[in-house]
């Protein structure tokens, strides 16, 4: 019986400032490394939230994806500590 490899795992010291209690997070990694820290909102009365998510350290590029307007990032940032959000009914994605 062969061992399968399995690659190290990441990990990110992420913290969503003055979270509400109905906004909600989830960290996955793809098998090349990159991180994707998915950020949804599950407000009952509509409307959005804003957030800042502190990446916990300087990252040279994070891109944000919307799944709901397509596969290309919505936002390309550099040299950035954070990342702003407006949430509404579905989830952003901080590729890192």
């Amino acid at each position: 019986m062969a061992d399968s490899a399995v690659g190290s795992v990441g990990r990110l010291d992420y913290s969503i400032l003055a979270q509400p209690p109905t906004v909600h997070d989830l960290l996955l990694q793809k098998s090349n490394g990159t991180l994707e820290l998915v950020v949804w909102d599950e407000k009952m009365t509509g409307g959005t939230d804003a957030v800042t998510v502190n990446l916990g350290g300087p990252f040279a590029s994070v891109r944000v994806y919307d799944p709901t307007v397509g596969t290309s990032a919505v936002q390309t940032l550099n040299n950035v500590t954070s990342v702003s959000l407006t949430l509404s009914d579905h989830p952003n994605i901080i590729e890192i």
